[in-house]
């Protein structure tokens, strides 16, 4: 399936379900309208900004919600964090919630895990006054994790709700948009790109760089192995991921760009049967965005 539109926000989520995980090494604009069924779109008005858009379902949301999904997803991942840490300190842990990732104008920053993973690193042999014994780092994780998994209940995410309803109404939308000849030849040129420069599988290559950087942040916390050798180690990783994404990108793009240009045709055409629906849907999720209004000042302020 091309899930084209939940890709905005896949950096995020992604992000905030590792960070649970995981959990911290050594721990962690628009205005929005007044309402969607009275002033967002309607994806039925000939000449709208919907029907001319090269990315209608995610305009649709993005004016309906007043906010893009990027920067939705980062202000979850900001509430998230921060009811982490208080359950943590409630729990009568020490804990330093992990910083949320820089805002550039059009997302969060991409950072290597194992520079992430390098920084708090770093932090942790110069902040922590002595280490947990394996009882406490028991009972230390198993709180991480339940206070996690309650952070995200608790936490509304519309961005996340809205997408996961798309990607059931628009399921056989995208898999035209994948049968499509012109993705399809483009979807080879992509395979050879990657495969002539040495990457052709970059999922499992990426995903073998990160499970590396788990590996070395974890034996360093362990103590087999020294901070500096960590370190080392952990920048060579984040080296080569910067390098993959580079390869992936410069791969990758001219196919994004025609299954882009594919999947605008069709969703012009599901907006113009669907965007009443979809309207009231948004309508519906105006409260769970309203209650995340401090974490979005705080994003669109960093842009």
């Amino acid at each position: 399936m091309i899930a084209r539109v939940w890709l905005v926000v896949g950096i995020v989520v992604l992000v905030s379900a590792c960070s649970g995980a995981v959990g911290p090494v050594t721990g962690g604009s628009q205005t929005p309208s007044s309402g969607v069924a009275a002033t967002g779109p309607t994806g039925s008005t000939s000449g709208s900004k919907a029907t001319e858009s090269t990315d209608p379902l995610v305009d649709f949301v993005v004016e309906a919600f007043g906010h893009d999904l990027v920067a939705i997803g980062a202000a979850v991942e900001r509430a998230v964090t921060d009811t982490l840490a208080s359950c943590m300190v409630a729990e009568g842990w020490e804990y330093s919630p992990v910083a949320p990732l820089p805002m550039g104008p059009s997302g969060p920053e991409r950072i290597p895990l194992a520079e992430r993973l390098m920084q708090d690193l770093q932090a942790g042999s110069s902040s922590e006054g002595g280490e947990r014994d394996p009882g406490q780092e028991a009972a230390y994780n198993e709180d991480l994790a339940r206070c996690y998994q309650e952070a995200v209940e608790a936490v509304p995410n519309p961005a996340a709700r809205v997408l996961e309803w798309l990607d059931g109404e628009t399921a056989d939308l995208y898999e035209r948009v994948a049968a499509d000849p012109r993705v399809v030849e483009a979807a080879l040129q992509e395979e050879r790109c990657l495969a002539e420069a040495g990457f052709p599988d970059p999922t499992a290559e990426e995903t073998a760089l990160m499970d590396r950087g788990q590996q070395v942040a974890a034996e360093a916390r362990d103590g087999v192995l020294t901070v500096e050798e960590a370190t080392k180690e952990l920048e060579d990783l984040s080296a080569a991921q910067r390098t993959l994404w580079e390869i992936q990108d410069r791969c990758t793009g001219p196919r994004v760009e025609i299954e882009r240009q594919v999947a605008a045709e069709l969703e012009r055409g599901w907006l113009a049967d669907n965007g009443d629906r979809l309207a009231l849907v948004l309508a519906e999720l105006r409260p769970d965005l309203e209650m995340l209004a401090d974490e979005l000042a705080a994003v669109e302020a960093e842009r």
